[in-house]
């Protein structure tokens, strides 16, 4: 994939006073742009050392939920540290993974369907955006309150 030179203080200086002030400090000169991508890896886990959000699942910035699957992924750990006997904790990484895949694989997925919707070019922009005008707000309701 390649890689484009990204303008910080062409594309952001005028959003606020505060905003410009912060671009103009910076050295935009090393900031690029390229496509998004999710990270799905086979494996969380090596001997001892687990990774957690998006480390072990990095998900593409649609729907808000990367952050919140690393504070499961923490929690998840930290609970299994706590019930499992230090003689026993080698198999922490291996449960933690079993615990947690189904579910952020399910998120990850979500994401990345909520992302290509996001990025649509104009013809097929203009129907997503109809097509969502037309769904019921008690649907949208319903699916928020399922989270």
């Amino acid at each position: 994939e390649s890689l484009t030179h990204f303008d910080m203080k062409k594309h952001f200086g005028n959003i606020s006073f505060l905003a410009g002030d912060i671009l103009k400090s910076m050295n935009d000169e090393n900031v690029y742009s390229g496509v998004l991508n999710q990270v799905t890896i086979r494996k969380w886990y090596k001997g001892r050392v687990l990774l957690a959000g998006d480390a072990a699942h990095a998900m593409i910035p649609a729907t808000g939920m990367g952050a919140s699957m690393g504070l499961v992924d923490a929690g998840t750990i930290a609970e299994l540290l706590r019930v499992t006997p230090v003689e026993k904790w080698s198999t922490v990484p291996k449960i933690y993974q079993y615990k947690r895949k189904f579910s952020v694989d399910l998120i990850q997925k979500e994401a990345y369907l909520v992302g290509r919707m996001m990025f649509l070019g104009s013809p097929e922009k203009n129907i997503r955006n109809e097509l969502i005008r037309l769904v019921p707000q008690f649907v949208v309701t319903h699916q928020l309150n399922q989270g």
